[in-house]
């Protein structure tokens, strides 16, 4: 699966962030200063003056600033969300493109096969338990061709039942 880029997130969120009440004025003036200070490449300040601008509604504005850093680039994306974090976080954590991601990061995991487990033991233990399964030093160890002789054994030492084939 792709990642979801910063401005695929934003045209995702926009109607989200758009919707009346979800951000007050003081907080949309708080991300475009930002926005402007840290970074006047993103924002200079005849843009920032415009969307700051009191004559036009919030909602206005905000669809103008979103709009604005979609057709900037990645990065300016990636700072408006910053600058979300900082300034509303709580409106942050639930935006639909966060949910998205947490769900989609879900469910990868649990498309996995079931017969697929790994045990929580570590490299360590599955090293032992191989060592444990493996002839004792200077014995020769069995061969396929042996027939009845090569018999398989439950390895469980390790807490982890595994099939083995053990010298004979």
């Amino acid at each position: 699966m792709t990642e979801q880029t910063y401005c695929d997130r934003l045209v995702q969120d926009t109607p989200f962030l758009t919707s009346l009440g979800r951000l007050s004025e003081q907080q949309v003036d708080r991300i475009i200063l930002q926005l402007n200070r840290y970074y006047p490449q993103i924002l200079s300040n005849k843009d920032a003056e415009k969307f700051r601008n009191p004559k036009l509604s919030l909602r206005v504005r905000l669809c103008d600033l979103l709009g604005h850093l979609q057709r900037s680039g990645e990065r300016d994306c990636q700072e408006f969300y910053r600058a979300l974090y900082i300034h509303a976080q709580p409106l942050h954590s639930c935006l639909p493109s966060r949910h998205a991601l947490q769900n989609s990061d879900c469910t990868e995991l649990d498309s996995g096969n079931a017969s697929c487990e790994l045990s929580d033991r570590g490299p360590v233990a599955f090293l032992t338990c191989l060592g444990q399964s493996s002839p004792r030093p200077g014995a020769e160890p069995c061969q396929m061709d042996r027939g009845p002789h090569l018999r398989p054994r439950l390895v469980t030492q390790c807490g982890m039942p595994a099939v083995a084939f053990l010298p004979c």
